[in-house]
């Protein structure tokens, strides 16, 4: 049987995943394996790339059943096939659910415990600064007291991923109403918006061994903030 490698997270919108850049990235690399497509909307861009040999389509996360995720993905990997996550919230998920795994490349609960939001102790560590936050279930008068110190220049976010601007009380009891219904949490947070440059580093690693790395500089905002 050949071996397939399994990437989740296609869509290639403004708010992108990374999913179709390792899979471009994994064709030139290695131009015979077989890569599958993995997302939950048939709509995400990625799945029609050239680079891409098979779909898998999944259901909405509303409608994933746990036990029987977790036994499709054990089986593919028992396999031998690969399996690559570039969805944040089925990064966390796959290390509670299914733990570590040979063949699943993604990091598991320590490294996540490491960089979970808002106090991200390996930026800690690094000595960089994380901005001020607040929880955002505090009571209101302690949540209105520290958008006003910040001049209401703050950003209500998730614990896994997506971010809302928060320029007024209104606007925020919104974002928070919708924020904690769409991620079924109460785990949100306020954090103090910080003017300058984006940039990262992103970089691969296996089993503790640094492998590459490359600097990006953002250099666009998009409509949703990103």
């Amino acid at each position: 049987m050949k071996k397939k490698i399994y990437i989740s997270g296609m869509h290639s919108g403004q708010n992108p995943c990374s999913g179709l850049g390792i899979a471009r990235c994994l064709r030139k690399a290695f131009p015979n394996i077989t890569l599958v497509g993995v997302d939950h909307w048939q709509g995400s861009s990625g799945l029609h790339d050239a680079s891409i040999d098979e779909v898998l389509m999944l259901p909405s996360w509303k409608q994933i059943d746990d036990d029987r995720h977790v036994s499709h993905v054990r089986a593919l990997l028992d396999e031998g096939h690969l399996w690559i996550s570039s969805l944040d919230m089925e990064v966390y998920w796959l290390s509670e659910k299914l733990g570590p795994h040979r063949n699943l490349l993604a990091p598991g609960g320590s490294a996540l415990e490491l960089t979970a939001k808002p106090a991200v102790k390996a930026i800690e560590q690094l000595d960089f600064l994380v901005p001020d936050f607040i929880s955002a279930s505090l009571p209101d008068s302690e949540i209105h007291s520290f958008l006003r110190h910040n001049s209401w220049q703050c950003w209500l976010k998730s614990p896994y991923h997506d971010a809302k601007r928060i320029s007024s009380w209104g606007e925020f009891e919104r974002s928070r109403d919708l924020m904690s219904r769409s991620w079924k949490t109460s785990n949100l947070f306020v954090q103090r918006h910080v003017v300058g440059n984006e940039e990262s580093i992103a970089f691969a690693a296996h089993q503790g061994e640094l492998l590459a790395a490359i600097q990006m500089q953002k250099r666009q905002l998009t409509p949703e903030g990103k």
